[in-house]
């Protein structure tokens, strides 16, 4: 069981950027600079909850900074994108398996978002079900019953949902919560 000397410590800004992780010194540290913001918020660990600093600094015997003059602007250091040799945990998904669950079944039935959604992913995966199951089946459907009209709706949102999702299989390496995926 780890302490509050030793955990790991995530700040992420009142705009959503997280860094991380740190060691109570380092967030004392930059609690004293200023840069860290009342309105951001702290977690313990990769699944804790996000709570607000005023609350959590001082319950790790760190002196708050004065938030009626503001945090400072600069980040506590340079975000750095999670590494595959990091020390941190992977994701439950490897990525072969969110680059075939990408391809396969738009390939086979044009359905896409599945390895969004598996993913974590959420927001991503449920527009591009969407557009394929209104888009693609939908409008393809409709053209098959109407002589045609619908498919010029249809394929080029056929194509577009393949761009995007051969650039996310290319591109994506960590699933919603930001861990990398197993190799």
């Amino acid at each position: 069981m780890t302490t509050a000397s030793d955990a790991r410590w995530w700040y992420r800004t009142p705009g959503g950027d997280l860094y991380g992780p740190y060691e109570v010194t380092q967030l004392r540290e930059y609690a004293l600079d200023g840069r860290i913001d009342a309105a951001g918020s702290i977690r313990e660990g990769d699944a804790g909850d996000w709570l607000d600093p005023r609350e959590v600094l001082p319950r790790l015997g760190i002196e708050l900074f004065d938030d009626s003059v503001g945090a400072a602007s600069v980040p506590p250091v340079e975000r750095t994108p999670p590494r595959a040799d990091a020390a941190g945990p992977s994701a439950d998904l490897s990525q072969t398996a969110y680059i075939l669950l990408g391809l396969l079944p738009f390939l086979l039935v044009s359905i896409s978002g599945i390895h969004n959604l598996t993913a974590g992913r959420v927001a991503a995966g449920v527009t591009q079900l969407l557009l394929s199951l209104i888009g693609v089946w939908g409008f393809g459907c409709v053209g098959a019953l109407t002589g045609g009209a619908g498919l010029c709706l249809s394929v080029p949102i056929w194509v577009a949902l393949l761009v995007w999702t051969i650039i996310d299989v290319s591109t994506v390496r960590t699933d919603g919560s930001g861990r990398v995926f197993r190799t």
